[in-house]
């Protein structure tokens, strides 16, 4: 009877533990709100000017990486504005 209660006991413990570094993974997880109104403006302006942007979809005369470049232009814009969270 003693090891079964010491196997439970242990077992709790366990858990316990388990649950603990759970709760602290979340927490390292858990993000906070990293874009700034700027950015958003930038963001914004690029999808209202920018039909094949917005809808994903490219005109057959538009060369075949014409998104990709879109989108790079884009992220460049976003880190430039100084603004953003510094770590």
């Amino acid at each position: 009877m003693k090891n079964l209660s010491f196997i439970c006991s242990l077992f709790l413990k366990i858990i316990v533990i388990r649950n603990m570094s759970e709760i602290q993974e979340i927490k390292k997880r858990k993000r906070t709100k990293n874009t700034t109104v700027s950015q958003y403006e930038i963001y914004l302006d690029q999808m209202e000017n920018n039909y094949a942007f917005r809808s994903n979809t490219i005109n057959p005369t538009l060369p075949v990486d014409y998104i990709e470049k879109r989108w790079d232009d884009l992220v460049n814009k976003l880190n430039c504005t100084g603004d953003g969270k510094k770590k």
